[in-house]
């Protein structure tokens, strides 16, 4: 892709630019997404050319991953598609934090990416400690389930193991795999960070950058804006995982929309225990 462009017939009707955290114009059009990856969502011409030098190696290494039909090639996409798709899911936040501050649709979390996002909150303890999101990331390992044909694509995969870590460490961890042997994988977390920058100045939190990693090599890093600086500390307020935070998760992914009885109705033991006098 040597010019950057514009899709005119995939849109993203999204509340806010996730490169950027900019909310959106009431009554412009919808943000539009690349053309290549269908994946980054920009507010304007302006801005896809201003992000174009950084964007364009992730998004050349995006239309790789996702073309062909290698076992690698449609684990990855799958993996993808499970990570961004909507999850049937709601979890009993107290106040559905991530759901409410970010808009979305009924206050609901609406995608397994938000429910991994408050995980990240809670691991890197960032509504306490808002520096965290400038040194570490969280890494999530997954596995997809023995039975995952006979699932729903809503439930295909489960996490195993999860760990904070520094830029430096997780880029070391990253391994070329085919058919990316010949590309840089460490542009994911470079643009996040360039992002982060971004939001930073703007006065915001800043980018929660998350690591995926998924048995046979597939690696998959997302960064979430998040424009206002209260955010991170007003979802840890109203449900804190605490050091559980991966058990939690597990909950969360487990129990779809068809389990929300049982959801409303379970007491939860206490994240932390109280402390002594």
């Amino acid at each position: 892709m040597s010019n950057s462009k514009i899709s005119t017939s995939v849109r993203f009707n999204a509340p806010e630019n996730r490169l950027t955290g900019r909310p959106k114009d009431r009554g412009v059009e919808s943000f539009s997404v690349c053309a290549g990856c269908k994946n980054t969502v920009y507010c304007s011409k302006q801005c896809q050319v201003a992000s174009w030098p950084v964007h364009k190696v992730t998004c050349g290494l995006s239309q790789t991953t996702l073309s062909g039909k290698s076992e690698f090639v449609l684990k990855a996409s799958g993996f993808i598609q499970w990570y961004v798709r909507s999850s049937s899911i709601t979890f009993p936040y107290r106040q559905l934090p991530l759901a409410a501050l970010t808009k979305r649709v009924h206050g609901r979390i609406t995608s397994h990416s938000e429910i991994l996002c408050h995980a990240a909150i809670c691991a890197l303890n960032l509504g306490y400690m808002p520096t965290n999101v400038d040194t570490y990331l969280l890494v999530i390992g997954f596995k997809e389930r023995p039975d995952a044909a006979a699932r729903s694509r809503r439930d295909r995969f489960v996490p195993t193991c999860g760990f904070r870590s520094t830029f430096d460490n997780a880029k070391a961890m990253l391994r070329p795999s085919k058919p990316l042997s010949d590309k840089d994988m460490t542009m994911g977390l470079k643009q996040s960070r360039l992002s982060h920058e971004a939001v930073k100045r703007n006065g915001g939190f800043g980018v929660i950058t998350l690591l995926l990693i998924l048995r046979d090599g597939v690696q998959h890093v997302h960064s979430y804006s998040f424009p206002k600086g209260d955010t991170a500390w007003i979802a840890q307020q109203a449900e804190d995982w605490g050091e559980d935070w991966l058990e939690r998760l597990k909950m969360a992914l487990e129990y779809p929309v068809l389990r929300q009885g049982f959801l409303r109705h379970y007491k939860f033991p206490p994240i932390r225990p109280p402390a002594t006098p």
